[in-house]
């Protein structure tokens, strides 16, 4: 669960955030829109680690940001707006190499990547190599793994995600 309260960011005199708050819990998917110069991104630098707040509480899955922003950080996936993955590694190559690199077990791994493939609906593209793959499956396949571990995971706002490039199970209403 990730837990803002009163969140506060200013450059000069200039008040980036002021009193930004709200909660994500386990299993939710969270929009944080907003248009530019909202305080977006100024906002997940700080729940990333990479920023300091003016003020303001952050809690990520119980954990204080400010006392424990090791645990916090171990927590948070970011899907960056370009694609981090191997062109010429497969979908469940790419994962595996992602699951490692954030040190899961590779039992654990595994299941995962069975699990979330099924829920993403690309089950039958586990072999595929990435370079091959609509974008829209190139989008998902990193974050699909960090889903069910992390409190939290990001996206770019201009990494586009609309009802024609989702799997069914993740439609919204129009």
């Amino acid at each position: 669960m990730i837990e803002v309260s009163g969140l506060e960011k200013s450059f000069g005199e200039r008040a980036a955030l002021a009193g930004v708050s709200f909660t994500v819990r386990a299993g939710e998917i969270y929009a944080y829109l907003g248009p530019n110069g909202a305080g977006k991104t100024t906002t997940i630098r700080i729940l990333t680690g990479l920023s300091r707040r003016d003020g303001g509480t952050v809690r990520i899955n119980g954990h204080d940001l400010d006392r424990e922003p090791l645990a916090c950080k171990a927590l948070i996936g970011l899907v960056p707006q370009q694609t981090n993955l191997d062109a010429d590694l497969s979908v469940e190559e790419n994962l595996i190499v992602h699951g490692l690199l954030h040190h899961m077990e590779r039992r654990e791994i595994s299941r995962k990547i069975g699990e979330l493939l099924d829920y993403l609906e690309m089950g039958e593209r586990r072999q595929a190599i990435v370079k091959n793959l609509p974008g829209r499956f190139r989008r998902f396949s990193i974050s699909s793994l960090s889903a069910t571990r992390w409190a939290g995971m990001w996206r770019s706002a201009a990494t586009a995600i609309s009802n024609s490039s989702c799997p069914a199970s993740w439609q919204w209403p129009a």
